[in-house]
């Protein structure tokens, strides 16, 4: 199955909203803003979700507060 999730990079601190894809604990994404590649096990991730508007929300109080 194939999920949503958000996540933040590592070099630029900024969160980002996933597209539908398989995700397993190994998956690499690679930011929209910087460029960078990391594995989704070595992120602040949102968690796996199927609905894209969770997430989306995750993603925008993350930038706007940032919530860690």
């Amino acid at each position: 199955m194939s999920y949503y999730i958000g996540w933040v990079c590592r070099n630029c601190k900024r969160a980002i909203n996933s597209e539908r894809r398989k995700v397993d604990t190994t998956s690499m994404l690679r930011c929209k803003m910087c460029g960078k590649s990391q594995k989704l096990n070595k992120s602040i991730h949102s968690g796996v979700l199927d609905n894209p508007l969770v997430i989306t929300k995750w993603v925008k109080q993350w930038n706007s507060k940032k919530l860690h």
